[in-house]
């Protein structure tokens, strides 16, 4: 009987466009209710009057895109999370690779460890050079446009211009 109801079902209001899930609630319902073939139309008909089959057409499709939305926002979330944990381990593989590794010789972590020293003096040498080509720059600049020494001299004290270098 519950395909006989689908079937007239999907003729009947073949313009609404039910969930698969919503057809098969509506014909185990009236399937306890329907004894007889020519009761069908019926009550469909009386419960579409109840409750239009247009309506729960609009609420599955709402249902639906509010479910797509969520995969597509999770799917989104996940591939965010992903790259942010890649980017994450590349970053710490770049700065794990600086230590030595464990079954490594004494003379080889002593290496390592002066390259460390090494690298962090050349980083503030080089940074150190990029803040005073900024400051004779900015001062070369302030002197042809004939601003007086005593009102830019204050706004250059200080300033590293790390993010320049």
């Amino acid at each position: 009987m519950k395909e006989k109801i689908i079937a007239r079902l999907k003729s009947k209001y073949s313009g609404v466009n039910l969930s698969n899930a919503r057809i098969d609630a509506i014909a185990d319902k009236l399937s306890a209710k329907i004894t007889d073939e020519k009761d069908i139309d019926a009550k469909l008909d009386e419960l579409n009057d109840i409750t239009p089959f247009s309506d729960l057409a609009k609420l599955d499709d709402h249902q639906r895109a509010k479910e797509a939305k969520e995969k597509a926002d999770k799917e989104k979330a996940d591939k965010e999370k992903a790259e942010k944990e890649r980017l994450e381990k590349e970053k710490k593989d770049k700065e794990g690779k600086t230590e030595p590794p464990a079954d490594a010789p004494d003379w080889a972590k002593a290496l390592i460890e002066s390259n460390k020293k090494l690298e962090e003096k050349l980083s503030a040498f080089e940074s150190e050079k990029a803040t005073n080509a900024h400051h004779q720059k900015l001062t070369t600049l302030f002197t042809e446009k004939k601003i007086p020494e005593v009102v830019f001299k204050h706004a250059l004290t200080g300033r590293t211009f790390k993010d320049d270098a």
